[in-house]
């Protein structure tokens, strides 16, 4: 009986690796979620309400920009199955020196919100 991960595998079937794209975007939207509403009401306090409406439609604006850049690459590249795979492609045609730069800060930049993210649910 071969184990999750085996590389014998018969031709017919293909083993899967890591998260489908729904439980990823479920894990994201959780995380986003739950660490806004934990710094939303100290945010308000501070900047105010008006000012605190004006910044969250602002950053409204940018995640939907950047969810719809990445469902654009993620169209053009259906085989990529994480965001390093999805840089890697979406930069396939750029110069050897952007393709070098993507490869180390995209993992590392994942890493980092990871750790922000925990770092802020410890407080």
């Amino acid at each position: 009986m071969e184990s999750y991960g085996s590389t014998e595998v018969d031709k017919k079937e293909r083993l899967t690796f890591g998260n489908s794209m729904h439980l990823t975007a479920g894990i994201l939207v959780a995380d986003v979620v739950g660490a806004g509403i934990l710094s939303l009401a100290v945010a308000v306090a501070k900047l105010g309400w008006s000012l605190a409406i004006v910044g969250l439609l602002l950053l409204l604006a940018l995640n939907i920009h950047v969810a719809v850049l990445i469902w654009r690459v993620k169209m053009d590249f259906p085989e990529a199955n994480t965001y390093a795979e999805l840089m890697e492609a979406g930069f396939a045609r750029a110069p050897m020196c952007q393709r070098q730069f993507v490869a180390v800060f995209t993992p590392v930049a994942q890493h980092t919100n990871l750790f922000a993210a925990l770092g802020l649910y410890m407080l």
